[in-house]
């Protein structure tokens, strides 16, 4: 899970108030955390909020790919079957 973040500014009115406040315009930088390690911290290069949850979305189905091993997950090309055709229903009497 990727958490963004902005990296205030000295002069940042914000600052004080912690990196969690996303108001200003300060640099965007991401975080990413698997089971609850910090793994990633990585800048977006950018300033604008909308602009960096995209590379956000980017960047963590690229992760997960790597870490996960994502071909592994995908769906095949009939899709996933959770019951054979032979498994039986469950009836009420």
């Amino acid at each position: 899970m990727l958490k963004i973040w902005r990296r205030h500014t000295a002069a940042c009115p914000h600052r004080a108030r912690g990196r969690d406040v996303l108001k200003c315009n300060c640099p965007l930088w991401a975080d990413g955390y698997v089971d609850g390690k910090r793994v990633l911290r990585q800048s977006f290069n950018t300033r604008d909020l909308a602009r960096a949850r995209k590379k956000a979305v980017a960047l963590e189905s690229s992760v997960f790919n790597l870490i996960f091993d994502a071909p592994l997950l995908r769906r095949s090309k009939g899709g996933h079957q959770p019951f054979s055709s032979s498994s039986r229903a469950c009836s009420t009497k």
